[in-house]
């Protein structure tokens, strides 16, 4: 059986989009998507630390992302992040 030995992010249907809000006169990145509910929103994903949080910190943090849908398509493939990859590695080489 083969090994990954990549330390790349395997796989995922895009999602969202990222986007810029200006709040405060201060522009910070967000987050558009529709939630699994049909809900058009706007997230603001929050700052990445200069350091590592303590475990306190995973556990006491209220992180509440919504799931979102898969983003509209004009084609007919769905919108991926490195799907292509993923398939390569799973089953390319019964392909070839």
């Amino acid at each position: 059986m083969p090994t990954c030995r990549s330390k790349r992010s395997l796989a995922s249907i895009r999602a969202t989009e990222a986007r810029e809000v200006t709040h405060e006169g201060k522009r910070s990145p967000a987050l558009r998507g529709t939630t699994l509910e049909g809900e058009d929103v706007l997230v603001y994903p929050g700052d990445v630390p200069a350091r590592l949080p303590t475990a306190d910190f995973w556990q006491q943090q209220g992180f509440d992302f919504p799931g979102f849908r898969p983003m509209q398509s004009t084609s007919e493939a769905l919108d991926h992040i490195r799907m292509d990859a993923a398939i390569d590695w799973l089953i390319g080489d019964k392909l070839t």
